[in-house]
């Protein structure tokens, strides 16, 4: 065999080894995507239950009250369109089904451009197979703030005592996992607005003795209550008192 082409040969299946070895990062929007941010639901007692459905009611931005938490968890849609390739014939792990490992989280005060929050954080769970040209659907939950990034950003209160304007941060969340056949996978970077303000998600009911009310001392006005004390939801003040901010 001429040298040249002994020597071509060589490398090229020595690439192919080395690309069966180690597979390829594999990243398109049909692998595994952000749908969206789920709207949290009505509680059913003390428990929040959030449906994988692409159809549901998703938040546009979201919401932290830094006065009532130190940390913002919204629950994501992921989805994906990778479909069951078993084979009773050849039998192989399989690719299809997606185990989440996590979600790289990047915090950005547009203000600044000064990334406030860049980690890896942790977010388990699976995505299945998708069903022929349905993809498949998870909800899955993401501290996408931690304490420092509420507090950079908590708006707080004027010398009159009143909250300041909130401000607003950039999140960038990229999930990613890796698939029953050991490949890995990672989703494209979803921008979620988030507004943090100081107040403003406590409700004070229009009662006479609001203090009163507020401490406990007569029964509650609420009809519902938030899935997370301080996120997305408004709190009726009875549900946070004595915390500065739930107390008239």
């Amino acid at each position: 065999m001429n040298r040249f082409w002994g020597q071509t040969l060589s490398s090229a299946l020595f690439a192919m080894a080395a690309a069966s070895a180690f597979p390829a990062c594999a990243h398109n929007d049909g692998t595994l995507f952000v749908h969206g941010v789920l709207f949290p639901p009505t509680p059913n007692g003390t428990q929040c239950t959030y449906t994988a459905d692409p159809t549901a009611a998703e938040l546009s931005r979201g919401t932290v009250d830094a006065a009532l938490t130190d940390a913002y968890v919204p629950e994501f849609l992921l989805g994906s369109s990778l479909l069951a390739q078993a084979n009773a014939i050849t039998p192989q792990n399989e690719t299809s089904t997606l185990t989440l490992e996590g979600v790289d989280v990047q915090v950005v005060d547009p203000v600044t451009n000064a990334q406030i929050m860049n980690n890896d954080v942790l977010a388990a769970g699976i995505v299945e197979a998708a069903a022929g040209s349905s993809p498949s659907y998870t909800a899955i939950g993401a501290a996408v703030m931690n304490a420092a990034a509420v507090a950079h950003f908590d708006p707080g209160l004027n010398s009159e005592g009143f909250a300041n304007p909130s401000k607003l941060a950039e999140v960038f969340v990229k999930f990613y996992g890796k698939t029953l056949g050991g490949q890995y996978v990672e989703s494209d970077q979803f921008l979620f607005p988030v507004d943090v303000c100081h107040g403003c998600l406590v409700s004070f009911p229009a009662t006479p003795n609001l203090q009163a009310y507020c401490s406990g001392a007569v029964a509650s006005l609420a009809t519902s209550q938030p899935c997370v004390i301080g996120q997305d939801q408004p709190v009726d003040c009875q549900r946070c008192y004595p915390l500065p901010a739930c107390t008239p």
